[in-house]
């Protein structure tokens, strides 16, 4: 559902969806609810005010099931039946033998105590996801002069994601997930689980640029433009499993080790059934561009632009780069006039330029990395982490430098059309992991050793055979 409006001063739109899909399998379905609003003003000649909002929500319900009802009703016994006269759940007898049956060596198959039902495993599992986003966002435009604007934009975003799923304690699912020391155990008394996610995050982007549009004559088209954008994201994720799981009271408990001795590596386990990851990233980024034509035939475009990132240290955060392409339009050419009927279109293009990339894996600080278990004393718990490689407040941006020569061409009225480019691509200093002698407390450290080239010619040619 949506409606708009306005005059010459303002318009606006709404629209608002609704999603309810019933899903094609049992104990599936999908919710989703979005709107979205943006109201565009024009004050005057020269100012114009852009906001909008988007909202969204989704849910979803699933089985959380090991076995794919698909691949099972394919090979499922026909003569099976689902339910025993009383109305439980029947196990099946062949399904997890065929192998076997078909060997002629018939087994039971490794199953739980209450055996294996499709049905069970889609109603007694479930994968439960509930996710939110908003966005907000607001743009500014104004005439400085009749050729020279400053334009703005403000957008922030939120998001939360919740999943929680549930194994119950009669599935296969739940046997399969059961612990470690319940793998062998004969006496071994059924439990189910359920795992929680919470994620959450944010981000922002800030851009303001200065725009500068001119003709002089019929024949020179000029723009400059220059600007400044920041923008950075944070998340925060947690998850928690519980095993001996109650989905009626929403309780658990903990499966007892049946070795009381064994204290350490249970331990443990409870330290890694929970825990939280947090991250966080910012950018800076400068650009300017100058493009220019003249008679629409000959194109010029220059780029430069440094981007800043928190990922290096201070005296390399920043990495300028730049970009340029030349243009001729030579089909447009008077001596190529006698070709037309046959050759509609030529264009051959030249560009040369540099782009940035971050190698996340390697740090300029010393990081500690804390593991999920605790060194347990009498008096306390004891925080255990490694430092896992020495820092380089060194690192730089690994550049890449990109070279291309292309010709674009079209043929008997553009029924034809090919395009032949011919690039060499050179990547340097690309982050390796060096290893260092041991004295120095590490095994390895990040630096920017490496580069790799490749180069080559791509050709692509499509053909109108007939219209109809």
């Amino acid at each position: 559902l949506s409606f708009s409006g306005g005059s010459n001063q303002y318009t606006y739109y709404v629209s608002l969806g609704v999603t309810d899909d019933r899903g094609l399998v049992k104990e599936t379905d999908y919710q989703r609810y979005n709107l979205n609003a943006k109201v565009d003003l024009n004050p005057s000649d020269r100012l114009n005010l852009g906001f909008g909002i988007d909202l969204s929500k989704q849910k979803s319900d699933s089985y959380s099931m090991t076995v794919s009802p698909f691949e099972y009703a394919y090979f499922a016994n026909p003569y099976e039946t689902l339910y025993n006269p009383d109305g439980s759940y029947r196990s099946d007898r062949t399904y997890f033998n065929l192998a076997g049956i078909n060997d002629g060596n018939l087994s039971d198959g490794v199953q739980p105590p209450s055996g294996f039902n499709i049905m069970r495993e889609m109603k007694e599992t479930s994968s439960s996801a509930d996710n939110t986003s908003a966005s907000v966002r607001m743009n500014l435009g104004y005439d400085i002069i009749e050729k020279l604007r400053i334009s703005g934009l403000v957008s922030y975003t939120y998001y939360n994601n919740k999943v929680d799923d549930v194994k119950g304690r009669d599935t296969y699912a739940a046997f399969l997930d059961r612990l470690y020391f319940d793998e062998n155990n004969s006496e071994w008394i059924p439990y189910g689980s359920i795992t929680q996610t919470s994620s959450d995050g944010s981000s922002y982007n800030v851009r303001g640029q200065l725009e500068y549009r001119d003709v002089f004559g019929d024949a020179h088209q000029v723009t400059l433009l220059g600007g400044a954008e920041l923008r950075g994201d944070k998340s925060d994720r947690t998850y928690a499993k519980r095993f001996g799981y109650d989905d009626v009271t929403g309780n658990s408990a903990m499966p007892v080790h049946p070795n009381p001795q064994d204290v350490k590596r249970y331990a443990d386990l409870i330290d890694q059934l929970s825990g939280e990851v947090s991250s966080e990233s910012r950018f800076a980024s400068f650009y300017a561009s100058l493009d220019y034509s003249y008679l629409k035939r000959y194109l010029l475009s220059v780029t430069f632009r440094t981007d800043g990132s928190n990922n290096f240290g201070s005296d390399e955060q920043f990495n300028p780069t730049w970009s340029l392409g030349l243009a001729w339009h030579v089909g447009d050419e008077h001596f190529m006039e006698k070709l037309r009927p046959v050759l509609s279109r030529l264009k051959l293009s030249v560009a040369m330029g540099y782009t940035g990339n971050v190698n996340k894996t390697e740090k300029p600080e010393l990081i500690m990395y804390y593991s999920t278990s605790y060194r347990k004393t009498d008096v306390e718990n004891l925080r255990i982490g490694e430092v896992r490689k020495a820092p380089n407040p060194h690192l730089r941006w690994e550049k890449t430098r990109d070279m291309k020569v292309a010709l674009d061409f079209g043929l008997f009225n553009n029924r034809i059309n090919g395009l032949v480019e011919a690039y060499y691509r050179l990547s340097k200093d690309l982050v390796t992991s060096v290893d260092v002698p041991y004295v120095t407390g590490f095994r390895g450290q990040g630096y920017n050793t490496s580069q790799i080239e490749n180069k080559g010619i791509e050709a692509t040619l499509q053909a109108l055979v007939f219209r109809y």
